[in-house]
């Protein structure tokens, strides 16, 4: 179940239930569908979430980038780190703040840490 938060007109977060399925987008569309204009901001905080289901998961990030078109700044918070991994090199990844840091490889700051040359 989505829970909601207007932080005001223009900034609006949004935090996904547990399962991220087709059921859990369709009510996102259905919240968007009663915003009218896109907000300047949405956050979605997906720290509850423990399944994804990859159909779901590719009709959210084209919701995403519609909404990134049309001019609102989209950004997904507090992705935790198993749905990460599953989600590794998807392109919803872009819209999270902190995705990043998973993949670095933490040796690359080690002096005298030199690549495999084989």
């Amino acid at each position: 179940m989505i829970n909601s938060q207007w932080v005001d007109r223009e900034q609006i977060r949004l935090q996904l239930g547990d399962l991220l399925d087709l059921e859990e987008v369709r009510r996102f569309r259905a919240s968007l569908n009663g915003w009218g204009d896109p907000p300047a901001s949405i956050q979605l905080d997906l720290s509850r979430v423990r399944s994804a289901d990859g159909a779901a998961i590719l009709l959210l990030e084209a919701d995403l980038s519609r909404l990134e078109q049309a001019g609102s700044r989209v950004s997904l918070q507090r992705l935790p780190r198993r749905l990460q991994v599953q989600l590794y090199l998807h392109p919803i990844l872009r819209f999270a703040s902190d995705a990043d840091e998973l993949f670095t490889d933490p040796d690359l700051d080690w002096p005298g840490f030199r690549h495999s040359e084989r």
